[in-house]
């Protein structure tokens, strides 16, 4: 992850507040996920010390958005769903703020790891679905 460094001071990262919003640990300005500006393939995502960062662009996005594998040779998607569940282990781990920022880009992370399928719809709601099942269960729902 590559931290955002705040414009106004440029001497301190943001870190999530519990309120949702991202405020700079020097000067206090805050931002929204709105205020991002983030190049096309980039994704906002908040380490576990609750500091905002973006994620580069994956491999796909250098190859022209051309997903790269086929469903059907990978029906089971268990790499993708072996790393949802160690990101689901580790997000119940956060703090409230951390948390509620981990999850909240999650859905990039999910879009992401579908888009590398040339069916990528089919595989974003088969991922989306698992997660979801995955998160109530490590809430014990």
């Amino acid at each position: 992850m590559i931290t955002i460094v705040c414009a106004e001071c440029s001497k301190s990262p943001f870190g999530v507040t519990v309120h949702g919003f991202f405020r700079c640990d020097h000067c206090g300005s805050e931002i929204t996920v709105r205020d991002l500006v983030l190049d096309p393939g980039e994704v906002w995502a908040v380490d576990s010390a609750g500091t905002l960062g973006y994620l580069p662009a994956s491999d796909r996005s250098r190859t022209r958005g051309r997903p790269v594998k086929n469903l059907r040779d990978h029906i089971d998607l268990t790499a993708e769903k072996a790393q949802i569940d160690a990101d689901i282990k580790y997000a119940v781990t956060l703090d409230f703020g951390p948390h509620i920022g981990y999850l909240g880009a999650y859905g990039e992370t999910l879009a992401r790891m579908a888009g590398e399928y040339r069916q990528h719809e089919i595989a974003r709601r088969v991922l989306t679905e698992y997660a979801d099942e995955t998160l109530d269960r490590a809430n014990g729902n």
